[in-house]
């Protein structure tokens, strides 16, 4: 019958990619670490805008560069309260140093999600392990009139 492929190690890293990022958005394992991260309960409205072709990290006087999986953009109730930069790794992928290097640089300005794709579930379930390199800030610097979090909640 049919013709039999081997997969490659960006087709692989594709799955664990498409796996965070792909559907409406409201069930993702990206849209819930930022819910957890920024302390949201699960009524409030979210909305998470995501970039599959976010520009690449330099470091001034380090060689190479990073170029992120994706970036989020988040708001509730419409306003943007905090952005992130991702990297996903599936099955055995682990950071090399310089991706490391270059990514806690990226992380001051802007926190960056690490998520582990563990696929040897599928096509049942799969698992996903998130460390954050930076903090998230819980204020916005786009919107002056807002100062925190509950400023955007939902009204009840």
């Amino acid at each position: 019958d049919g013709w039999q492929f081997g997969v490659d190690a960006s087709q692989y890293g594709a799955l664990g990619e498409a796996l965070l990022t792909a559907g409406d958005g409201t069930a993702r394992p990206l849209a819930l670490y930022v819910r957890h991260d920024l302390e949201l309960d699960p009524e409030t409205s979210l909305s998470i805008d995501v970039d599959e072709s976010p520009p690449a990290v330099t470091k001034p006087g380090t060689p190479g560069r990073w170029r992120p999986d994706c970036a989020l953009s988040v708001a509730v109730a419409g306003r943007t309260v905090a952005r992130y930069r991702c990297e996903i790794k599936t099955g055995g992928g682990s950071l090399e140093r310089s991706q490391r290097e270059l990514i806690e640089y990226a992380a001051r300005e802007t926190p960056v999600i690490y998520a582990h794709v563990d696929v040897s579930g599928l096509p049942r379930e799969y698992e996903v392990s998130f460390e954050q390199f930076g903090e998230t800030s819980r204020d916005t610097p786009t919107d002056a009139d807002q100062r925190s979090l509950d400023d955007w909640a939902d009204p009840e």
